[in-house]
C-alpha cells in the first residue's frame, strides 16, 4: 500500500525516528528543531572525520579521505588559534578558486570559533575592498590566481593581519597555506553556541552595495538537515533508490562556487552528511572536463545549473 505524504513525515519525525522534531525555546521563543542535530558545524566535521579512509575531496591527482579531512581541518584550528592568534569572532575572509584548501580553511576557522567570509571570486578590486572592510576580516585566504585583485590593497585596509597563500612561491608579506595544511589529531576546545555566526556570504548587489548575509551554525544544520529529510520524503512516496544502483558511495561533482549558499551548505555540508565523494573540477567551467570527471569517477549526484546542462 502506498504510503501519504503525512504518513511519511510522522514516520519520519516520530519520537524515536531518525528526525524527531521537538519543540525547544531558541533565543526566547519556541521552536521546533530536529532532536538529533549537531550543535556546531565543528561537531558535524568530527563526524564526517570518524569514516576515516573512505574517500573524500578530490581534485586532480589531490584526494582527501574523510579522516585526512578531519585532521587537516583540526590542524588549520590550531595553527589559526596557536600560530596566527585567532581569537572567537574573528573574521576569515576566503577568496578562491574552488580547491579542497578552501574547505579546510572554512572549517579550520569555524572549528576553532572564527566566522567564515566568502569572497565574492568574480568581484574587481574596489568591491573586495568593500567586502574585507564591510566584514571586518583580520585574515585572508586568497589563491595564485586571484592575488593579483587584492595585492594592491595590501597593508591599506585597518585589521587585515595576515594573508594566507594558495600556490606556489608565496609572494612576501603572506604566509604559505601549507603552515595552516599541518594535520593534528585533536578538535579544538572553544566554545561555540549554535546561534554563533558561521560563515558570512555576500548578496549580487543588484540593486546597490552587496549585503552580508550571517547562516550561523544552528542554521546550517537545520539547512541541510531539511535537505536530506525533503529528499528522503521524496523516495518514501516515489518508490526509488537515493544510493547508485551498484550501492556504492555516492559520487558528487562540485561546479558551484564555494562563495555562494548553493555551493557550501547545499553540496559540501550536504554531501559531508552522507558520506559521499566531493569531486572539484579545476578553474572555470568546462564541458569536456565535467564529462571526463563523470566518467573517471563515476559521478551520481550533480547539483547543476541549467546553463552548465546545455553546454555539456
Amino acid at each position: 500500500m502506498t504510503q501519504s505524504y503525512d504518513d511519511v513525515v510522522r514516520g519520519l519525525t516520530a519520537p524515536g525516528a531518525p528526525f524527531e522534531v521537538v519543540t525547544e525555546t531558541v533565543r526566547g521563543r519556541p521552536m521546533k528543531t530536529f532532536k538529533n542535530r549537531e550543535r556546531s558545524l565543528r561537531e558535524k566535521v568530527a563526524a564526517a572525520a570518524a569514516r576515516g579512509d573512505v574517500p573524500f575531496l578530490v581534485q586532480g591527482e589531490r584526494r582527501f579521505s574523510y579522516g585526512e579531512f578531519g585532521r587537516s581541518v583540526w590542524g588549520a584550528a590550531q595553527a589559526l588559534a596557536r600560530d596566527h592568534g585567532l581569537a572567537k569572532g574573528d573574521r576569515v575572509a576566503i577568496l578562491s578558486y574552488n580547491c579542497p584548501d578552501w574547505i579546510i580553511a572554512l572549517f579550520g576557522a569555524t572549528s576553532a570559533g572564527g566566522i567564515a567570509v566568502g569572497l565574492n571570486g568574480w568581484w574587481a578590486t574596489e568591491e573586495l575592498e568593500y567586502g574585507l572592510v564591510d566584514s571586518g576580516s583580520r585574515y585572508l585566504v586568497v589563491d595564485e590566481r586571484l592575488f593579483p585583485r587584492v595585492e594592491p590593497l595590501l597593508g591599506r585596509i585597518p585589521g587585515l593581519e595576515t594573508i594566507f597563500y594558495i600556490g606556489e612561491h608565496a609572494p612576501a608579506g603572506t604566509v604559505p597555506i601549507a603552515e595552516l595544511l599541518v594535520p593534528h589529531d585533536t578538535p579544538p576546545t572553544t566554545a561555540i553556541d549554535e546561534d554563533d555566526p558561521f560563515v558570512i556570504l555576500y548578496t549580487s548587489g543588484t540593486t546597490g552595495r552587496s549585503k552580508g548575509c550571517i547562516t550561523t551554525h544552528r542554521g546550517t544544520i537545520a539547512q541541510v538537515t531539511g535537505i536530506l529529510f525533503a529528499n528522503l520524503v521524496s523516495a518514501a512516496l516515489s518508490g526509488r533508490n537515493l544510493l547508485p544502483p551498484s550501492g556504492a558511495q555516492p559520487s558528487s561533482l562540485l561546479t558551484s562556487p564555494l562563495f555562494h549558499v548553493g555551493g557550501i551548505h547545499s553540496i559540501v555540508c550536504t554531501q559531508m552528511t552522507i558520506g559521499a565523494k566531493l569531486v572539484f573540477n579545476r578553474g572555470r567551467f568546462d564541458a569536456e572536463e565535467v564529462m571526463q570527471l563523470i566518467a573517471s569517477e563515476k559521478i551520481s549526484i550533480w547539483s547543476a545549473i541549467p546553463t552548465m546542462l546545455h553546454r555539456v
